[in-house]
Parts: structure tokens; C-alpha cells; sequence
């Protein structure tokens, strides 16, 4: 189905923007803060990852990754970190399958 705008689509639906905005939606305001809260967790899986990567074994790898704060910049250190690491096929699948969920 092609986009459609939203007053098509839900013509009852009020549209706000503001800084009072999340007041009037409660449950909007919840759904945004779950997913700023998991992709935090997801931001330090990958950091864990690249650690893993690596073979470290302190915090240092952990914070270097995410001070990068592209998700393209910390994907390619990821590739190059997995290229240059893994040798089974079957790693290198679960490690782009990891990726494309991420």
C-alpha cells in the first residue's frame, strides 16, 4: 500500500505539535520513551559486539564505539571488525543477521 497522508487515512485523528504535544498523548509519550530506552540497550549490544570483536576484554573498546556517534560510521567499524575476524560462514550469517535486525 502506497503512503497515504494521515488526514486521509485517520480523518479523526488530531494532529499536534508542541512542547505540551506528549502531555496530551500519555500513551504516545510512554511508546517514545520505551523506544528511546531499548535502542540504548541496542546501541550497548553492538558496543559489546565490536568488543567481542576485537578480543577486548575492558571498557575502553566499549566506550571508543560509542562515541561514534554515526550508526553508518559504527556499522562499517563492525564489517571491518567481522572481516577481519570471523571464519565460518555460519558467523559471518548470524553476524549480518544481528546487523539486519539492528
Amino acid at each position: 500500500m502506497h503512503r497515504q497522508p494521515l488526514i486521509r487515512k485517520y480523518p479523526d485523528a488530531g494532529f499536534q505539535l508542541g512542547s505540551d504535544s506528549l502531555e496530551q498523548r500519555p500513551h504516545a509519550a510512554a511508546r517514545i520513551a520505551q523506544c528511546i530506552a531499548l535502542w540504548s540497550d541496542v546501541d550497548f549490544q553492538m558496543a559489546r559486539l565490536f568488543a567481542a570483536l576485537m578480543g577486548a576484554t575492558n571498557d575502553h573498546t566499549v566506550s571508543v564505539f560509542l562515541a561514534l556517534r554515526s550508526a553508518r560510521v559504527q556499522k562499517q567499524i563492525l564489517h571491518a571488525a567481522a572481516k577481519s575476524t570471523l571464519t565460518t560462514p555460519r558467523d559471518v550469517e548470524l553476524f549480518n543477521a544481528y546487523l539486519d535486525i539492528a
